[in-house]
């Protein structure tokens, strides 16, 4: 008990110190602050939920002191609270009848479940910092013009009237493009922690090729009716964005699973998966495509017809 809380500690004031890393100013604070969360993947992962916990309230605790309680909630909603229960459903597990062998929770439905997590973080994250489009859009079209004309050499600064209608637009999809990048920075955050926490073989679960994920037939349904509640005014529809930005984020990665499976054991595998991460990366349109292959897979399950009904062997 004595080694959990310890572990607990640790983590938190390590995910802290990572998400104070902005305050530096340095050219990696942005990464450090993605990762905020891999500390308590660790420890959850490793020394089990409690260790989580302690480490989301622990780092909670010295943000809110260093910086102001609403920070503090921040990392909770964000990282903290979505983690913890996250590293819960990656250890859960139960005996099959004749207690010989072990069934772990679907790697497709604790994708769907980070896509829950990053929706409710961000919609609380929103609340705590009281998310106003049109002052939010104000104050970075301030920035941009402030920062443009500081430096020179990138030419003649843009009036912040022709910065206006970009930062406007962008801070429109935030409701939807922020907890997508939430969930993939939530992904990220389990896969480096199972990853580090299973070479040092203290991961209970045994490691599944993640290109196995599938999403379970409630991803494409929620999706449908947060679109459908879009329409709706105010407060609802901002949650509604979150939703539907957070479970099509999870339907690319499921997407992109698909890819990588029905590749296996084509000589021009290398090449598919670099072309499709370079152009999702640099073009953005592609990530849609695979949303739409993710959803697509739910109903049609690609991966199992093109292996003859069962699943890809897992050979990567």
């Amino acid at each position: 008990m004595v080694q959990f809380v310890f572990i607990g500690i640790g983590a938190g004031v390590a995910s802290a110190l990572l998400f104070l890393a902005p305050l530096g100013g340095t050219s990696f604070a942005l990464p450090l602050f993605f990762l905020s969360g891999l500390p308590i993947a660790i420890a959850g992962l490793g020394w089990g939920v409690v260790a989580a916990v302690l480490a989301a309230i622990v780092a909670a605790a010295i943000i809110g002191l260093g910086i102001a309680p609403p920070a503090g909630g921040i990392h909770l909603a964000v990282f903290g609270a979505p983690l913890g229960w996250l590293t819960r459903m990656v250890l859960l597990s139960r005996s099959s009848a004749d207690g010989r062998t072990t069934e772990w929770f679907p790697l497709g439905r604790l994708l769907f479940h980070a896509a829950i997590a990053a929706a409710a973080g961000t919609v609380i994250a929103g609340a705590i910092v009281g998310f106003d489009p049109a002052a939010l859009a104000a104050d970075m079209t301030g920035m941009l013009t402030a920062w443009m004309s500081g430096s020179p050499e990138l030419g003649p600064p843009p009036t912040a009237a022709e910065l206006a209608p970009f930062v406007k637009a962008n801070v429109a999809l935030m409701p939807f493009t922020v907890p997508a990048i939430t969930l993939f920075v939530t992904v990220l955050s389990l896969w480096l922690g199972a990853r580090i926490v299973s070479a040092s073989g203290r991961l209970a679960r045994p490691r599944e090729p993640v290109w196995t994920a599938a999403l379970p037939i409630e991803a494409p349904i929620l999706f449908a009716i947060a679109l459908a509640v879009l329409l709706l005014p105010g407060a609802i529809s901002y949650v509604a964005s979150a939703v539907a930005g957070a479970v099509a984020a999870a339907a690319a990665l499921a997407g992109l699973a698909v890819l990588h499976a029905v590749t296996l054991g084509t000589n021009l595998r290398g090449g598919i998966l670099v072309a499709a991460y370079v152009a999702t990366i640099f073009l953005g349109l592609p990530i849609f495509l695979f949303a739409l292959l993710g959803f697509a897979d739910t109903f049609f399950h690609f991966r199992a017809r093109r292996s003859g009904g069962a699943p890809p062997p897992a050979t990567t």
